[in-house]
Order: C-alpha cells, then structure tokens, then sequence
C-alpha cells in the first residue's frame, strides 16, 4: 500500500502531532501511521496517498467556459467534513484551519482532513490562535471549538459554490 509522508520542522510537528495521535481513526481524517526524525526535521507518515485537494478540483471546473461546480463533489464534501468536524468535536478538538487546500481526495473519491498543525483541544478555557473575531465595529466576541470550525467550514462550501469569497 502507498503511503505520503510530510516533512516537519522540530518547533512546528509537536503540536500537530499530538492532534493527530488524539484523534486516532476516523474515516475522514489523514490516519498517521508513523514518525521518525532525522536532524531538525520530523516525517509524519500518513496514508492513503492522495490525488488532489478540493482546491485543484475547483481548478478544474474553472478552467471550463464559465464556473460550474459539481453539486454533488460539494456535498460529499460538506457531508464529509461534518462527519470529520464531529469526530473532532467528541475529542474537544478544533482543527482551526478548514479551507480548500486540507481537504484531500482521495482514490475513492472519499475527501480527508488534513493538516493539524493549527489544532488544539477546547473545554473550559476558549483557545488562544483564533478566539477572537473583530467586527467592523472593533467589538470582539469569543467563538470557541467547533463553532469556529463550522465558521470556516461554511466560508469554504461558499469558495466552492461561487468560485470566490464576497
């Protein structure tokens, strides 16, 4: 069986490694399968190898006449990522970093999170990377765990449907 491998520096993998080991097996999460370091660099071993990214798939419809996404691959994604996004959040895990290019397709057609190097466990205490919003108003309010995944995850469906953002 292929696998896919992803080189880390040594101040980066440690966050991310403990993510993914947290989360374990879900089908619709990159599994890891082994690490090893050689130097300053770690080497996360994840598999199955993977085809494209939702990314290049929307490369593809644009390069048709006009943007016509495929309805259905935007559902198998929204479907696969709630399916992701509740596994996470049984674990208290936000991914912190939905968006088109850590969506992964696979053979099947199956798509899989990746990428947690923005990861982090949620409970009492709301995150620090991205727990606060500022309005045009420069008011804050405080979006914590899943909802700021689920804030993402709609903004990407959006990218998806029209080609753009705004």
């Amino acid at each position: 069986m292929p696998f896919s491998g992803k080189i880390m520096e040594k101040q980066y993998y440690e966050n991310e490694l403990e993510m993914m080991k947290a989360v374990g097996k879900c089908r619709w999460i990159v599994p890891l399968i082994d690490t090893f370091q050689v130097d300053e660099e770690l080497w996360a071993i994840v598999m199955p190898v993977y085809t494209k990214n939702v990314s290049q798939l929307m490369e593809i419809w644009e390069t048709s006449n006009s943007y016509k996404p495929d309805c259905q691959s935007i559902v198998n994604v929204f479907f696969s990522l709630l399916k992701a996004l509740k596994h996470l959040s049984v674990l208290r895990i936000a991914h912190c970093d939905i968006k088109t290019e850590n969506l992964m397709i696979d053979y099947n057609g199956n798509v899989v999170l990746i990428d947690f190097g923005a990861a982090t466990f949620y409970g009492q205490e709301v995150f620090e990377s991205l727990d606060v919003i500022e309005t045009d108003k420069h008011e804050h309010f405080q979006i914590a765990g899943l909802q700021i995944d689920l804030l993402c995850m709609a903004t990407t469906l959006v990218k998806m449907g029209t080609g753009k953002i705004g």
